[in-house]
């Protein structure tokens, strides 16, 4: 209902809709329990995810006179608003105030504490934070089975923060201490407390090659020396410690890493199908083919040169089809983000030797996991630069059309977002835009997500054309048309759609407005002419675009303001004395007047051009009727129950002022025509007399004849 209703209704009637029947199911008895306060958090909801930020906060406001004991998830969501709204410094302190106010007993004192880790900046407070949660969560030495994504996320966000410090024994340690709590208090053991700490100095050891492009060989070397004594018992960390020496070798550049990877394969693949076929982000085998492809890509790389080009293209070929696997069977993993990165690297290469790229199978949930990835981490964070590329990038591998398309739609806003902010890419940022609207129009014209891309970009075009200089501004707001009249032409009924042709009419009637007749410049006589034509095909096709409103969208209140656009054009024609505009003026007009029921500027306006019509055309009859009218609209206590600006009050004025003298005139030459009228009736009425007279006689004169008789 919800969603039905964002489409028809402004956002203060929506406001008054849901408070309305808030108040009506509070009111009543009903046979099934509904929760009115999840009702209007759901509302808020849909508030913010429209960017109607404003009225979220004004509605959460009015919650808290309804909901006095619901003040801590009032709050909660009020930080939230602040989040999505840019206002980082509000939601901070809010976020502090119910971590102080409410303390751990509050719902909301975990997730304020990681929104609060968000957004800090301070390294040392992150890391503060992140413990603060570990340590609640673990509080009676217990983990609850609900808490346990918390838990997980918070450990490695933690572990993360070290070994990008290129600090593995701070890794280790929160490794070591918070791990008992995912499995039941159960401690390390021996060999785990070996294979962790050796592995964690190699996860820094990647970090250092990643970051300083270089390998820390001291550290290689402790971590080789702990894998090799691990491997000699055979079990699950001896078959994990094949892995990293593979690993280290592959860093020394070394042979034998593929053995080793074959020799673990087996053991791992019994392990992947007994424990983790419910998670298979956390499969050892998703290290294990990454540094299959790793070791084989050292290997291609020396047989790039060779005569063999089938055995080298082969080669070349196995290193992407390994990545690829890990991208596709392991979404979620550690080594699928390093594996997408080699792949995109690899594919460079692949490209332009044999013109081969190797692309991932992906399922639906990837790519819902994917995208979801970059709107939270870059789009709501408002990276677009960023959020821009990816959403692009994401656009070209996704075979899925409804997610190409909610890419193109965001990787569109992320560029009009730009053009807001950039001022000297402003143009640069909002041609991208229009690029990628206009393509997804052209691949899926039917879909409602292309038209919504259609429909924003324009929004966002023309909000900028305002703040532009003559020549930009001009070109912003045909551009604006462009895609509005593209969004006409393939759903002529998208719910905004009197909107838009109401936008593309504006436009044609403003740029026709603005067109110079050449008089001010010296301009040839032949060359006016033809100015004045153009500007005369200009308001026609206005003209067109308001009369698609009044048949299309009868309905609409912007129907009723085309019949007052429809009366200017006309009038502004009949001037330049094109056959039936005066007339086409005073019908419009007079539509216009009978449908609006309010008094307001436009209806003022509307009546004073009706009776400048009458009155320049000498029909004082109708020129005295709406002066009239007017002089009754323009009383003190009219205009006191309209609502009117300053500004039209004022000019409302001066309009009075010539009504009045205007309506002296029109009655002086009203009497004139009374006058006219009188004299010819009294002419009338005299040769009526005088054969009244003569009838009169020949009726006496008929009658003395008959007496006679």
């Amino acid at each position: 209902m919800l969603a039905f209703c964002k489409d028809l209704l402004k956002p203060s009637l929506f406001l008054f809709f849901l408070m309305f029947v808030s108040s009506s199911l509070h009111a009543q008895p009903q046979e099934e329990k509904v929760d009115i306060f999840e009702m209007e958090k759901q509302f808020i909801t849909e508030l913010l995810n429209l960017g109607w930020s404003d009225w979220a906060r004004g509605a959460v406001n009015m919650s808290r006179a309804r909901y006095p004991d619901k003040k801590c998830e009032l709050d909660y969501m009020q930080s939230i608003i602040s989040s999505r709204s840019g206002r980082k410094n509000d939601a901070e302190k809010g976020l502090k105030k119910i971590i102080t106010d409410y303390g751990a007993s509050c719902i909301f004192y975990v997730d304020s504490l990681f929104r609060l880790e968000k957004l800090e900046s301070n390294e040392k407070e992150k890391l503060k934070l992140l413990i603060q949660i570990l340590d609640h969560l673990t509080d009676k030495g217990r983990l609850s089975s609900s808490k346990r994504g918390y838990f997980y996320r918070a450990q490695i966000k933690l572990k993360k923060m070290a070994i990008e410090n290129n600090d593995y024994e701070k890794a280790f340690e929160f490794h070591k201490k918070y791990t008992p709590y995912l499995r039941n208090g159960r401690r390390l053991k021996q060999r785990e407390i070996q294979y962790y700490k050796a592995f964690y100095m190699m996860e820094v050891v990647d970090n250092k090659c990643l970051t300083k492009k270089e390998a820390d060989s001291g550290l290689m070397n402790k971590a080789d020396k702990i894998f090799n004594e691990l491997m000699w018992v055979q079990d699950y960390y001896a078959l994990l410690s094949y892995l990293e020496i593979a690993h280290i070798n592959i860093l020394r550049k070394k042979d034998g890493s593929e053995a080793l990877l074959s020799a673990a394969f087996s053991g791992l693949k019994q392990v992947e199908d007994a424990h983790f076929k419910q998670n298979m982000s956390q499969s050892p085998l998703a290290a294990l083919y990454y540094y299959y492809g790793w070791a084989k890509e050292l290997k291609a790389v020396k047989l790039w040169k060779d005569e063999d080009e089938e055995t080298c293209k082969k080669y070349a070929i196995d290193v992407g089809m390994f990545y690829a696997r890990v991208i596709s069977k392991y979404y979620g993993s550690p080594y699928e983000k390093r594996a997408q990165r080699r792949l995109d690297a690899w594919n460079k290469k692949l490209k332009a030797r044999w013109d081969i790229i190797i692309s991932p199978e992906r399922s639906g949930e990837f790519w819902k996991n994917k995208f979801r990835q970059i709107y939270t981490e870059l789009y709501r964070m408002k990276n677009y630069v960023e959020a821009a590329d990816e959403f692009m990038k994401f656009a070209e591998e996704t075979n899925d059309n409804e997610f190409r398309l909610s890419a193109l739609k965001y990787a569109a806003l992320s560029y009009c977002k730009l053009g807001e902010k950039d001022k000297k890419q402003k143009s640069s940022y909002y041609y991208k835009a229009i690029g990628i609207a206009a393509y997804a129009a052209d691949i899926y014209p039917r879909e409602r997500l292309a038209q919504d891309t259609l429909f924003n970009t324009a929004t966002y075009i023309k909000s900028a054309s305002g703040k532009e200089g003559e020549l930009t501004q001009g070109l912003f707001l045909y551009s604006s048309n462009i895609l509005n009249k593209r969004l006409l032409k393939i759903n002529p009924l998208y719910p905004k759609a009197d909107d838009i042709a109401w936008r593309i009419a504006e436009a044609e009637y403003s740029r026709a407005n603005s067109m110079s007749l050449g008089y001010e410049d010296g301009t040839s006589f032949s060359d006016k002419v033809e100015l004045k034509d153009e500007k005369i095909a200009v308001y026609i096709e206005a003209i067109k675009m308001y009369q698609v409103i009044v048949e299309n969208y009868g309905s609409s209140h912007k129907a009723t303001l085309a019949f007052y656009r429809l009366g200017v054009i006309n009038r502004i024609l009949s001037a330049y004395g094109i056959e039936d505009s005066r007339k086409k003026s005073l019908d419009n007009y007079k539509e216009y007047l009978r449908r609006e029921t309010k008094l307001t500027y436009l209806k003022i306006e509307a009546k004073s051009m009706l009776a400048t019509i009458y009155y320049k055309s000498g029909e004082w009859d109708k020129a005295v009727k709406n002066f009239d009218a007017l002089l009754e609209w323009t009383t003190e206590s009219a205009l006191k129950k309209a609502h009117l600006s300053r500004e039209q009050k004022s000019e409302i004025k001066k309009l009075r002022i010539q009504v009045e003298a205007h309506i002296l005139f029109a009655y002086y030459n009203q009497s004139k025509v009374y006058l006219n009228r009188a004299r010819k009736l009294r002419e009338q009425l005299k040769k009526h007399n005088d054969t009244l007279k003569y009838l009169d006689e020949q009726m006496e004169r008929q009658k003395a004849e008959q007496d006679k008789l």
